[in-house]
């Protein structure tokens, strides 16, 4: 735990520094902020992973959907129906990319891996092939636990850079993380026993 804490000092403490010359109420309003969108993260799993990653598609659908009004688009055409088209469309190609992309990086990592260990092509693509299945079908329980992770890094460095001492920070975090993942695979629990069907 103390070399996580060391770890995380090192590396995050210079960012948390640039938050530190904002003023009192932009730190802390910045803080509350990122607190917030960790405690989605940690405790609305896959759903918060979906949400992230669609804003960031609508997003960048939007900026594209301007570059393309402002060089291809005749003003007769309406802005406003140029961005909701570039908005959904990012959201959904994002999304849609975010789904594939990460079974295929857990994929090619097992493949590396295992060539590492194990230098067989043979053997190696099958390993790769097989752990992009598992992660594809696994995806919703991938992204609970690494949607977790990622909001529990938030909170931690939300509430250091707010000045709070870094291993109260870390230990807020976990306790955030471990009970939005207990809390999600009860609520799963909970519906796979109540929706199954009985005959």
């Amino acid at each position: 735990m103390s070399d996580v804490g060391a770890l995380l000092d090192k590396y995050a403490g210079s960012i948390a520094k640039v938050f530190n010359f904002l003023p009192a109420p932009y730190l802390y309003l910045s803080s509350l902020i990122i607190v917030v969108i960790g405690i989605f993260l940690c405790f609305k799993g896959s759903t918060a992973w979906d949400v992230m990653f669609i804003l960031v598609g609508a997003y960048f659908g939007v900026v594209f959907s301007l570059y393309v009004a402002r060089v291809f688009i005749t003003s007769s055409f309406p802005l406003y129906l140029v961005l909701v088209i570039g908005a959904v469309a990012g959201a959904i190609l994002v999304r849609a990319l975010v789904r594939v992309g990460l079974p295929l990086a857990m994929g090619l990592l097992v493949y590396l891996i295992s060539a590492s260990i194990y230098p067989h092509f043979v053997a190696d693509v099958i390993a790769g092939v097989a752990a992009f299945a598992v992660s594809y079908l696994l995806y919703k329980r991938i992204t609970m636990v690494l949607s977790a992770v990622v909001g529990a890094l938030m909170i931690w460095f939300a509430l250091y850079s707010a000045g709070m001492d870094s291993l109260a920070a870390q230990i807020i975090a976990s306790l955030t993380m471990v009970s939005g993942l207990v809390l999600q695979y009860m609520e799963r629990y909970r519906k796979y026993t109540y929706e199954r069907p009985i005959y």
